[in-house]
């Protein structure tokens, strides 16, 4: 079915939309197959809050949306598709109600804003479980990594500048509880004149008492 905007609120819309709800839970199911085929583990500890794995494994525990694909347009059927999808954004995906939009936006146009920010947001978290995302979303995670990485390159050059302070401060530390290194002090040693003066005692002594 090919719907620009316009004709996909009023006459596709309340049929795509469940039917997008249920194409991302099974690629959330997809998701869990491949990583149980590559042994990886599913157990709550190893996926965090909002991660890809954590949301494919509470939609995989879901059930489909339910809708009637020969609802017509305006009609109570309609409204009943869109809004079994805004339930399953809102229960299921998790999406904060300020990006979530009422029936009537999508049935008689009223808010279309709201309805793209919603539907960019299921497709913010389809595209953590592998689902073809708009461009929109595709540089925006893109913009992501890359301050993920500038952020992980400025922590390592902290850690450096860090460590370089601290042993400079070792270096510090020691020099003040050691304090300076003492002098060699000798005590036992005459001056020259006094030395020559001794020797020269000494042979007289000895002469006297050869006499």
């Amino acid at each position: 079915m090919s719907c620009g905007f316009h004709p996909f609120s009023d006459r596709c819309g309340p049929f795509l939309c469940p039917q997008h709800a249920n194409a991302v839970r099974q690629s959330a199911l997809d998701y869990v197959s491949r990583r149980q085929a590559r042994g990886r583990p599913l157990t709550a500890s190893a996926s965090t809050s909002g991660s890809g794995l954590s949301l494919a494994l509470a939609l995989s525990l879901r059930g489909d949306v339910r809708y009637l694909a020969a609802a017509k347009p305006g009609t109570f059927f309609a409204r009943d598709n869109v809004s079994n999808f805004i339930a399953w954004c809102r229960k299921d995906l998790g999406v904060i109600e300020c990006l979530l939009f009422e029936t009537e936006d999508l049935i008689a146009r009223k808010n279309e804003k709201h309805v793209i920010l919603c539907l960019l947001e299921v497709a913010r978290r389809g595209a953590r479980m592998g689902m073809l995302a708009p461009m929109l979303v595709q540089l925006e995670r893109e913009i992501d990594r890359e301050i993920a990485l500038e952020a992980r390159a400025q922590q390592r050059t902290d850690l450096v500048q860090e460590d370089m302070a601290d042993s400079d401060s070792d270096d510090d530390m020691d020099n003040r509880f050691l304090g300076p290194m003492p002098q060699i002090v000798t005590n036992d040693l005459k001056s020259l004149d006094e030395m020559v003066s001794a020797h020269q005692l000494e042979k007289q002594l000895k002469k006297n008492k050869s006499k």
